[in-house]
């Protein structure tokens, strides 16, 4: 496995402790490298402690993401001569 797939398969286990296919798999990765079980337990910290931040609850992304398109510069579409296709350029900061 590489680091990314092992980040996922931890991060599924995190999600899901009870499901026992995952814990047959967490417990395969973990017999599979020395260090293996440090990293569990260092996610597993992370884990518990970002859990009760609750920092992100209450975002509203569709608004933020309005916010931020109305912040980004505006396109104009132009046609270009000889029946080319549109093309959009940005207006000069």
């Amino acid at each position: 496995m590489d680091e990314h797939q092992d980040l996922l398969l931890i991060v599924q286990y995190l999600q899901s402790p009870e499901d026992p296919a995952l814990q047959e798999a967490i417990g395969s990765w973990l017999r599979s490298g020395e260090g293996n079980e440090a990293v569990l337990r260092e996610y597993e910290r992370i884990w518990r402690l970002s859990a009760g931040t609750g920092q992100l609850g209450g975002i509203d992304a569709e608004a933020a993401t309005r916010r931020f398109r109305d912040k980004l510069p505006r396109a104009r579409t132009i046609r270009l001569p000889g029946g080319r296709s549109p093309r959009q350029l940005r207006r000069p900061c």
